[in-house]
């Protein structure tokens, strides 16, 4: 299915709300039980589900592909189709995960390898040329760090 996947998320959505639960307009995407509707409520940012049939050979041409509707998290899952009234469930995905912080390139990874190998000098050059080509401080004071613990004296 994967109307989100063509959309950006909706900001701001209007809800139909007194006859039918189920229609809803965003601007993008209509979706419509056939009753109508009477009044509306503006919700920001609400998460979209996707639901499908139990058994496509008695489905809709509605559920059988499946089919999105944006809820509120609170309110029960859906289970029959809005339009054929047959069996469906809700398609659960995987969250989205942000790890913070900066990237782990290879070359950090190298000077990694080479810090724990107690090979300071290489380790020091490698995060000393990355640190001039990247202009990145946190590289060049663990170039010096790694230089002082190869031998050199940088006070004299």
């Amino acid at each position: 299915m994967g109307l989100s996947k063509r959309y950006p998320p909706a900001q701001k959505v209007t809800v139909a709300r007194e006859v039918c639960p189920l229609t809803i307009r965003t601007g993008i995407l209509d979706i419509k039980c056939g009753h109508g509707t009477q009044t509306s409520e503006t919700i920001i940012n609400m998460p979209t589900y996707e639901y499908q049939a139990f058994d496509l050979d008695r489905s809709c041409s509605h559920c059988r592909p499946g089919f999105e509707i944006i809820q509120k998290m609170t309110e029960s899952a859906l289970t029959h189709c809005p339009q054929c009234k047959n069996p469906i469930y809700r398609l659960l995905f995987a969250p989205a995960v942000v790890i913070k912080g900066s990237p782990v390139t290879e070359t950090e990874i190298k000077i990694k390898e080479y810090e724990k190998e107690g090979k300071w000098s290489h380790a020091a050059e490698l995060a000393d040329k990355e640190a001039e080509k990247t202009q990145r401080k946190d590289l060049k004071t663990r170039a010096l760090e790694d230089y002082k613990k190869a031998g050199y004296d940088f006070d004299k």
